[in-house]
């Protein structure tokens, strides 16, 4: 393995967490159902392992390359797949409906997406929550995420079907 550079424009950490990076994707790339088929229980070490040498690196990173948190950061906007999991309610339940253990139905490969919304601008209405997951805590800072909605693909007698 080639060493990590010490050049004064980026850190030893870049190159660590790069490798780190691309290990977890091949991990879960490996995986049958995101991690919750009972056969993907076998990389889940693998999986832990390299997410807490992630947040280690993450712990020591200097303030100027931290990324602002999610509910505050309009980088995280958007839709996002979930590529791997060790959890194991999500297995135990084959996903968050537990719909993935009925019968001739089982999580899919690309099985867990989720929609970050933007923050609505200051001044506008509250109201009472409006039901979507709204995870945003910032006291009212713009531009994060306000809303979230998640959204569960299983394979239906072999067919992908979205469940939400």
């Amino acid at each position: 393995a080639a060493a990590a550079s010490t050049s004064s424009c980026a850190s030893p950490t870049h190159a660590q967490e790069a490798e780190l990076v691309a290990e977890l994707e091949a991990l879960c790339g490996r995986t049958k159902a995101f991690g919750t088929r009972a056969e993907d229980r076998a990389l889940w070490p693998e999986i832990t392992r390299v997410c807490e040498e992630l947040a280690l690196l993450d712990s020591v990173k200097p303030a100027a390359e931290a990324v602002e948190p999610p509910a505050t950061n309009p980088l995280f906007v958007g839709d996002w797949e979930l590529i791997g999991t060790t959890s194991a309610s999500l297995a135990d339940q084959q996903g968050v409906t537990g719909l993935g253990k009925l019968p001739f139905t089982r999580p899919h490969k690309h099985g867990m997406f989720f929609r970050f919304g933007p923050q609505e601008a200051s001044g506008a209405d509250s109201g009472s929550g409006g039901g979507h997951g709204d995870s945003s805590d910032d006291g009212g800072s713009e531009g994060g995420v306000g809303t979230t909605s998640m959204y569960e693909v299983l394979e239906v007698f072999g067919k992908p079907q979205i469940k939400n």
